[in-house]
């Protein structure tokens, strides 16, 4: 891959992509780390060319949050809790990634399919869910915050930094399925307190 034309902000979201960010917040410093090996050089100081510029990577990071694709940003997160992948941001990854790392050799294609398989088994247990049946059934007044917290695998002793990370991986995992991400959207409409 040639550096000089992929935009740091994309570099970056490539990074938090291969580190595993559709399924968990990914640290600024292991980005860095990664995202030098995408791109040597492209990160570095410009007078000590050894080592990385973590506030470029931090930049470029937050800049994702301000040039984002025609659905929205491609990472959510900060510099403090770390940083990962929306739905616009794994849709933007499935689609382009093939063409930004064309000529590079990958190690990763065995983590990709092994995400692809944890969402599919998290898609396939909220399946099993009450509130995905009572959902289905037309019977979504039913549906009791019990049923609302088991089916976004959470309790009242979740922290407000836990849930925002919780629901950021279920938006993630319910994305790539209509009927689950219709579930949800109703869900975090009714149970709104909860999403706070």
């Amino acid at each position: 891959m040639n550096p000089l034309k992929v935009s740091n902000s994309h570099l970056v979201v490539v990074a938090v992509a291969e580190l595993g960010g559709e399924n968990h917040f990914v640290h600024p410093e292991d980005i860095a780390i990664r995202v030098d090996e995408i791109a040597p050089g492209k990160f570095r100081w410009q007078k000590f060319h050894d080592f990385i510029d973590i506030h470029l990577v931090k930049k470029a990071l937050q800049d994702t949050k301000r040039k984002h694709g025609p659905d929205g940003p491609l990472l959510t997160g900060d510099n403090t809790k770390g940083w990962m992948l929306t739905p616009a941001g794994q849709e933007w990854f499935r689609q382009t990634a093939v063409d930004l790392l064309a000529g590079n050799e990958r190690t990763e294609v065995n983590r990709k399919f092994s995400v692809e398989a944890e969402q599919e088994a998290e898609r396939t247990r909220m399946r099993k869910t009450n509130a995905f049946m009572l959902f289905e059934s037309g019977r979504e007044g039913d549906i009791s915050l019990v049923d609302f917290r088991r089916f976004a695998r959470i309790n009242e002793y979740f922290l407000s930094k836990t849930r925002t990370r919780r629901f950021a991986l279920v938006d993630n995992v319910v994305s790539s399925d209509e009927e689950l991400a219709k579930l949800w959207q109703f869900l975090k409409i009714a149970f709104a307190e909860e999403i706070c």
